[in-house]
């Protein structure tokens, strides 16, 4: 059996040195993984909303948020109130 390319072993060694070869072994693992995704050419979108509104790809980004909402809509997950009908104990997200 293989974890990433490293054959299941058994191994009998001291404490200190079954954490420096765990230490070695993880430090392969991340730099394994790091160039896996850089050959899949993997990017990240933007973190925030603002980002996105000033991305090349803006209109992209109001079709995606467009189609998520009509998804979370169809689901019956979101509902738009008008900010009016909230009960007096309660107060709309983000205001004060």
């Amino acid at each position: 059996m293989e974890f990433y390319g490293f054959p299941k072993i058994t191994l009998a060694m001291s404490n200190v040195e079954a954490k420096a070869l765990i230490a070695d072994v993880g430090t392969e693992l991340t730099n394994q993984l790091e160039e896996e995704l850089g050959q899949a050419n993997v990017t990240l979108g933007p973190a925030a909303y603002s980002q996105a509104m000033k991305s090349e790809d803006v209109d992209k980004w109001i079709d995606a948020m467009h189609e998520e909402k009509s998804s979370l809509e169809s689901q019956s997950v979101w509902e738009v109130h008008d900010i009016t009908d909230l009960p007096k104990e309660r107060k709309g997200i983000g205001s004060c």
